[in-house]
């Protein structure tokens, strides 16, 4: 009688490494749209003090557009990595469409840091860092892609 053969994963190794990378990069990303919607609302009451009509409610109206642009950004990148974790094909689109415009950000970081001189030590290591990121999430999605097998 043959050996029944081992379940096999939704996803391989290296999707699953792509898939963490993105659920940890949308969830810093959700935790900088929640800090900016905080900030919003302490910005508003702190300009509301200045006595200036109207202040408050611009500053923190045009931050709490931004913090939840942020967020759903945010959302959508771990959404990605679920679906990534799961071998679906919709994952990998999402994560291919992060990974892209992480590596076009990290680029424009480390290429501004290297060609300015306000450009400090930090902000190239920082764009070196979502170079490396993102690079590993397009470079397995586009090529190192296994979908799942039913």
């Amino acid at each position: 009688m043959p050996r029944p053969l081992p379940p096999t994963s939704p996803s391989s190794g290296l999707d699953r490494v792509a898939a963490a990378l993105l659920l940890f990069m949308g969830g810093i990303t959700t935790l900088v749209g929640v800090f900016l919607l905080v900030s919003a609302a302490i910005l508003k009451g702190a300009a509301d003090q200045t006595g200036v009509s109207g202040l408050g409610a611009v500053v923190g109206g045009t931050l709490a557009v931004v913090a939840v642009i942020v967020l759903a950004v945010g959302l959508v990148e771990m959404l990605g990595g679920v679906g990534v974790w799961r071998g679906s094909a919709w994952g990998r689109v999402v994560g291919l469409i992060y990974g892209v415009i992480g590596l076009l950000l990290g680029l424009a970081v480390t290429l501004d840091a290297a060609t300015t001189s306000s450009g400090t030590r930090d902000s190239a290591v920082g764009g070196i860092v979502f170079l490396a990121v993102y690079s590993v999430i397009t470079l397995v999605l586009a090529i190192g892609w296994r979908p799942a097998q039913v």
